[in-house]
């Protein structure tokens, strides 16, 4: 009978003839006591798994606009800037890496100089980027037979995304993160690059907790800009101008940005709350009590019903 007094299982009759409040009985207590004993294993499993675990559910989207609607409102306040820098190099049969950037005259669409190895900052709107060659007639000074590949270094600010980071998610403000692209080109014909960016957006979402944000002026938000892609076009004869009579000046490559075609991809985090781990355990807890008294109650029906007729039988006639 000791385990009768923990049947917290068996529900109250609708009438009170075995003179009591529940029928308990033993298959009850042994079933509620295996239930707390699950309910207890799966709370110490959530709350161990809360603290030794991620804090953060992360979700990924990617945005595009319809056709026609250039107006994007979760883009206005942005004003991407990529900072770059460039270098040119001739790859040997030995596969090192040798300087010529000097060879060449590299330009912006504004025609100023760029230098070697030198950061610049510009929208990528606005980046269009000029090779030539300054060679006259030969490039008996820049080409080797036994040269493998030529190729155009750029390199630009990178960030990197730890979603399980608790005080910033999506860093692009540290200079120790930087990306690069090999752009390969011929000295025989022009490359015309073309190459589409895309803006990065991370937002954090706090709930009740991220209105204190508003009031602090608290940033949620983290903007990172990277190239999605390049695409590749040659031309079958080099593109010559004709400066003076001598000299001919060679293009041998572009690198131009196309305009932002309107798309862009979003990380959201949301911070997992003790209450969202009691949430769970709790929802658990009445969907395994809701499958005990189910069980129980196949049990109990069967046992009241006998118990109610051998009681009818038992008492004497009056």
């Amino acid at each position: 009978m000791f385990f009768a007094n923990f049947d917290f299982l068996n529900s109250p009759p609708q009438l009170y003839y075995l003179q009591k409040r529940t029928n308990k009985t033993i298959i009850g207590g042994i079933l509620f006591l295996l239930y707390l004993i699950i309910i207890i294993i799966i709370f110490i499993y959530y709350i161990v798994n809360y603290y030794l675990n991620d804090r953060y559910d992360i979700s990924y989207s990617l945005h595009k606009a319809f056709s026609g609607n250039t107006n994007n409102n979760d883009l206005k306040g942005i004003d991407p800037k990529f900072n770059f820098s460039i270098s040119i190099y001739k790859i040997n049969k030995d596969f090192d890496s040798v300087e010529i950037y000097d060879k060449f005259l590299v330009y912006d669409n504004y025609y100023n100089l760029l230098e070697n190895n030198t950061f610049y900052s510009k929208n990528p709107d606005d980046i269009q980027i000029f090779i030539y060659s300054i060679c006259s007639d030969d490039y008996s000074s820049v080409v080797d037979e036994e040269d493998i590949s030529y190729v155009v270094n750029f390199t630009y600010q990178g960030y990197k995304i730890e979603h399980q980071n608790k005080k910033i998610p999506l860093d692009a403000k540290n200079g120790n993160y930087t990306f690069f692209k090999e752009l390969d080109f011929s000295l025989n014909e022009s490359t015309l690059f073309g190459v589409d960016w895309e803006i990065i957006k991370y937002k954090e979402e706090k709930g009740l907790l991220g209105l204190f944000d508003d009031w602090i002026n608290k940033k949620n938000e983290y903007v990172a800009f990277d190239i999605s892609s390049i695409n590749k076009i040659t031309t079958e004869k080099i593109i010559k101008l004709n400066l003076l009579e001598t000299v001919d000046l060679r293009l041998l490559s572009t690198i131009n940005f196309r305009e932002r075609n309107f798309q862009y991809v979003e990380y959201k985090r949301t911070k997992k709350s003790l209450l969202d781990v009691l949430a769970n355990v709790g929802s658990l807890f009445s969907s395994f009590l809701a499958i005990f008294n189910y069980i129980f109650s196949l049990y109990s029906r069967n046992l009241n019903n006998y118990q109610i007729m051998q009681k009818f039988l038992s008492d004497p006639k009056s």
